[in-house]
């Protein structure tokens, strides 16, 4: 369900920023997966199955291949999930970053790409940070009270714009 609201919001977000040139391959949201991670994984497939749920056309990329200098993706946007893929090096941080430099979207979801590849959260604050806009995974500042959780109140109109269910 978190999976489905997530995909119905960049949907929204991907028609909303589709540039009018629309290239064949325009729609296609791709998901980021490490190279060692297997498609037929549950996790993976919740994301697969969320998307056609929703009629959006989901692939599936690899680190590998983001990384690959002679990489030029043509999507409407990069997803990287978290469960599945919470670590990251370097390398793959700075592909990121210059994808989104050349017009790309991204979606981050929760503590995607937080650890390093030792499973060890990085620095102060996530290293995507400044790429987001904002100040996320603070955990060597917050420890356990990072995470806080609590009801969402909003008028009925911003619910629906969020596309949050009563």
């Amino acid at each position: 369900a978190l999976a489905a609201l997530l995909l119905c919001s960049v949907a929204a977000y991907v028609v909303r920023s589709r540039t009018p040139s629309g290239a064949a391959s325009a729609d296609r949201l791709l998901l980021l997966l490490p190279d060692s991670v297997d498609a037929s994984q549950p996790e993976v497939r919740l994301w697969l199955d969320a998307a056609s749920e929703e009629g959006l056309h989901m692939g599936i990329l690899r680190d590998s291949e983001l990384l690959r200098p002679t990489s030029d993706l043509h999507c409407a946007g990069i997803v990287i999930p978290d469960e599945v893929h919470r670590s990251a090096n370097d390398a793959l941080i700075g592909a990121l970053y210059r994808y989104v430099e050349r017009g790309g979207h991204l979606m981050l979801v929760y503590d995607a790409a937080t650890w390093d590849l030792q499973g060890h959260f990085v620095a102060s604050e996530s290293r995507l940070s400044s790429l987001a806009g904002v100040h996320y995974a603070l955990y060597e500042r917050y420890l356990a009270d990072t995470m806080h959780w609590s009801e969402v109140w909003g008028t009925a109109a911003s619910m629906r714009e969020l596309g949050i269910p009563p």
